[in-house]
């Protein structure tokens, strides 16, 4: 069974076999006949590091619809990205300002500012969101159409929404580690092993948990997700 995912920056030479998925910076990479035998997620570092799926199946229409307007429940948008919201800029202040976040700010200020952190630092953003899309969507397959719907949030699709708890702490958390260290990271490979062991942390379970509640309200299986809590 194939079972990898195969993230590269440069000519494929590796052995495929194992392989189901490829993840590449690479443009040249998307002439070559290898890259139609597998769903593919190119980042364009030259295009603010968008990302442009291939060869993923879609997912079955009333998954789809399913998981889309969930995402136009209000209340269940809030309880899906505040909490994570505060959390990042609760540490962010506990770090750099050595004091926490006030308790009763608006909704809507607190969203301004993690999505100006998450556009100032959106290639952290968008490869930890190209790791995660096989993670999830590799046998699911991924809705025919990705539309953007959390307006205040920077992004480009709805992978961006969907994958805001995992993707937004880790961006805040290297964001935060760069202004501690002084210097920005934007080696993409040292990006997918900082989110790869960031993964690892303990505490990020309770992360994956919540884009795999969304899935499964949509009406899919465990089985046919590659991660399990």
């Amino acid at each position: 069974m194939r079972s990898k995912i195969l993230i590269t920056n440069k000519e494929i030479k590796e052995d495929l076999s194992q392989v189901a998925c490829i993840i590449t910076f690479n443009l040249e990479y998307l002439n070559s006949k290898v890259y139609r035998q597998f769903p593919t997620i190119f980042i364009d570092l030259k295009e603010k590091y968008k990302r442009k799926y291939f060869n993923f199946r879609t997912a079955q229409k009333e998954f789809s619809e399913h998981l889309l307007r969930d995402f136009l429940i209000f209340q269940r948008v809030i309880d899906y990205i505040f909490p994570v919201a505060y959390f990042c800029l609760n540490y962010y202040y506990h770090k750099i300002y050595n004091q926490g976040f006030k308790e009763n700010l608006k909704p809507n200020y607190l969203l301004r500012e993690i999505s100006k952190i998450i556009e100032a630092n959106y290639h952290y953003y968008s490869i930890s969101c190209a790791l995660l899309t096989p993670i999830f969507f590799f046998k699911i397959g991924l809705p025919s159409s990705l539309p953007k719907i959390f307006e205040y949030i920077y992004g480009f699709d709805f992978l961006d929404d969907f994958f805001f708890p995992l993707a937004a702490v880790f961006t805040v958390f290297e964001y935060t580690n760069d202004l501690l260290l002084g210097e920005k990271n934007f080696d993409p490979i040292c990006i997918c092993r900082s989110f790869l062991s960031f993964l690892l942390w303990r505490k990020s379970r309770a992360l994956l948990n919540k884009p795999l509640e969304k899935l499964i309200l949509a009406g899919a299986s465990k089985k046919d997700i590659w991660i399990t809590l």
